[in-house]
């Protein structure tokens, strides 16, 4: 059944659906599989189905992209998203529906956006307590913290810098791009501001507060001194399930993966689409306007040398 794209009051049942698929507007398949991964973010889509429509005054694509998710859980639909992709086109230039873009890039900035415009958004007394305008950064917000030690006089620096995703390099494993991620580095110019002696210091990047929901952009996409784009395709175990440790207090954090974003083709000329853990916790692969359900025996082959974005929910 074929829906456009406009806003819809949603029914009590709407987690019944989330099969919904989305036609694509030109080169548009880098958006189409950005929003499958959002749109079944769960814990972020419960708050957004409740914002009434009189508070829709943000940023247009935020009001267009808030239509189009109520649209894909009110019904299991074949959606033709041109309201979306107008507005994509006419306000986000550097992020244009009708030629090849970055699927981690429309995704990272759909999700500051979000932040940005529910943080400012005007609510009726009622709904005051219902909708959390931090929802996105009480989500996806953790932080990192480089740790460096002067090799002269042993002194510790920390610095905190909060993260909305992470970006790992491509290993053979998940966990091996993480111990990678957490490598110590052996610095030579280091100027230690104890000591004012500039020679020897290690540096460390380590989690040191993990998000409820964990987004890992795998680093294939590197651009040469002289601007060329290359791809690594390398194949990588992915993990669905997935242990990581808090630095900050020295927890334990079990994480669900439940939304991939894939790449085929070059870096020139690619093709992206999503494989998603649905409601009925079936994992479904969405392809544009196309769906299939893909058995579980089946996903880490499927994602091996395709998967680009990871989303993972704490469990």
């Amino acid at each position: 059944m074929e829906n456009s794209c406009r806003h819809e009051e949603i029914s009590h049942d709407w987690k019944d659906y989330g099969l919904s698929t989305l036609r694509n507007m030109g080169s548009s398949c880098y958006i189409n599989s950005a929003f499958q991964c959002i749109a079944h973010t769960i814990p972020l889509v419960e708050y957004l189905l409740k914002i009434p429509s009189s508070s829709l005054v943000g940023h247009p694509v935020i009001n267009h992209f808030i239509q189009l998710l109520k649209g894909f859980w009110n019904g299991n639909w074949t959606i033709t998203p041109k309201s979306f992709t107008t507005t994509m086109e006419n306000h986000v230039p550097h992020l244009n529906p009708y030629s090849q873009e970055d699927s981690s890039e429309c995704i990272m900035f759909l999700l500051d956006l979000l932040n940005e415009t529910l943080s400012t958004l005007s609510l009726p007394y009622s709904q005051v307590s219902i909708i959390r305008r931090e929802i996105v950064s009480d989500l996806f917000q953790g932080s990192y913290q480089r740790e460096t030690q002067c090799g002269s006089c042993m002194s510790r620096t920390h610095i905190f810098t909060p993260f909305m995703c992470i970006e790992l390099p491509v290993n053979t494993q998940l966990t091996g791009s993480f111990d990678i991620f957490s490598e110590v580095e052996r610095l030579t110019e280091y100027h230690c501001e104890s000591c004012q002696i500039k020679g020897d210091a290690t540096t460390q990047l380590e989690l040191w507060k993990l998000p409820e929901i964990l987004v890992v952009i795998l680093k294939r996409f590197t651009i040469s001194p002289e601007g060329y784009i290359s791809k690594d395709s390398r194949s990588i175990l992915i993990e669905t399930n997935l242990q990581l440790t808090q630095k900050s207090d020295g927890r334990v954090t079990n994480y669900q993966l439940y939304a991939i974003n894939c790449h085929v083709g070059t870096a020139e000329q690619g093709h992206y689409y999503s494989i998603v853990l649905n409601t009925d916790d079936r994992w479904w692969l969405f392809n544009d306007e196309k769906r299939s359900s893909v058995k579980d025996e089946r996903l880490s082959g499927i994602i091996r040398s395709t998967a680009y974005v990871l989303f993972f929910k704490r469990s």
